[in-house]
């Protein structure tokens, strides 16, 4: 039984640990379905400069709004986000559109590249919160 227990704490604290990730650099994790179709409309270096500067504004007040069920729910939404990857790249590689493909393909990346470089990542102090949020701990 204290085996059970303990894979349950191990996997309570994964999921607590990747939602607080997600919260930490919520513009870009909510924008990764959106971004790609996006660029069909709006030049590409617009929308990355918009991204880059939310997500910076998001980690000044990140850790004071949590919400775990915001996250969750853009979670289950973003299982889907390599078909959008893909079928945007191909798209625009069948329209002649070559920079906004190989964004396309490669925006994933781009925002680990932008969480990496976010000055006002509450990341811990996320994760502790949301530990508290979850059991209820005062």
């Amino acid at each position: 039984m204290k085996e059970f227990a303990k894979i349950r704490e191990v996997k309570n604290k994964s999921y607590i640990e990747s939602r607080a990730g997600e919260w930490a650099n919520f513009p870009l994790y909510f924008t990764e379905m959106l971004v790609p179709p996006l660029m069909f409309f709006i030049k590409w270096y617009y929308i990355l400069l918009v991204v880059y500067l939310l997500n910076v504004l998001w980690g000044f007040f990140s850790d004071k709004f949590l919400n775990l069920k915001i996250t969750h729910f853009v979670y289950l939404v973003n299982r889907f986000r390599w078909i959008v990857f893909i079928v945007c790249g191909v798209f625009y590689l069948s329209k002649g559109m070559y920079v906004e493909s190989l964004l396309s393909f490669i925006y994933p990346f781009i925002t680990v590249i932008f969480a990496f470089f976010n000055f006002k990542n509450n990341y811990r102090k996320i994760v502790q919160n949301f530990e508290n949020l979850t059991y209820n701990v005062k």
